[in-house]
């Protein structure tokens, strides 16, 4: 376990946290129908999207959209996005979901590489499982020369071995495959 509050593993029972992840679900939700309203309205019965550091933003659709309805788009990387200049720009752009802060949880952390002078940037996977939000990232973070990634957890979050992490995490995908399949 770590001397410090830089943790690979954390949970808590904290009922901030608890309400925080809750609002985010509901908001990712809410944001993922629109998205997919958005890409079935232009043809496609999926969306193409970036999430990074708790902000989602759709990219763009698999399949090409119609010309005549929806003006001229690119091919990039497998994805078709408008055209900044196109009006469906600015409507794929407004499609944004940005995550309220779980109290307590680190905005970034980092981690050293295997060669000693790469570093890896890591925002933890947060969820709740068996009435305790879950914290991890995927490799053990250091200190850090930003600041900001030198936070670590807080007083409200306990470190965890790994293999309760992992064993929640496994208990939570299956409770939402089960969900989806059902």
């Amino acid at each position: 376990m770590s001397d410090t509050r830089l943790f690979q593993y954390a949970s808590t029972p904290d009922p901030d946290a608890i309400e925080a992840v809750e609002a985010n679900q509901d908001a990712y939700r809410e944001w993922a129908e629109q998205g997919l309203a958005w890409a079935r309205e232009r043809g496609n019965s999926a969306f193409c999207k970036s999430s990074w550091h708790g902000s989602h933003h759709v990219t763009g659709v698999e399949v090409k959209p119609d010309y005549d309805r929806f003006g001229q788009w690119s091919l990039s990387d497998g994805i078709w996005r408008p055209y900044k200049r196109n009006p469906e720009y600015r409507v794929m752009t407004a499609l944004v979901m940005h995550e309220q802060k779980v109290p307590g949880v680190p905005e970034a952390l980092e981690s050293a590489g295997e060669r000693g002078w790469d570093r890896f940037v890591m925002t933890p996977t947060v969820f709740i499982q068996d009435g305790l939000v879950w914290a991890g990232v995927s490799r053990q973070p250091r200190a850090s020369t930003v600041a900001s990634r030198n936070e670590g957890y807080g007083p409200q979050w306990a470190e965890v071995f790994p293999s309760r992490f992992h064993a929640a995490l496994e208990a939570h995908n299956a409770m939402r495959a089960a969900r989806v399949a059902g």
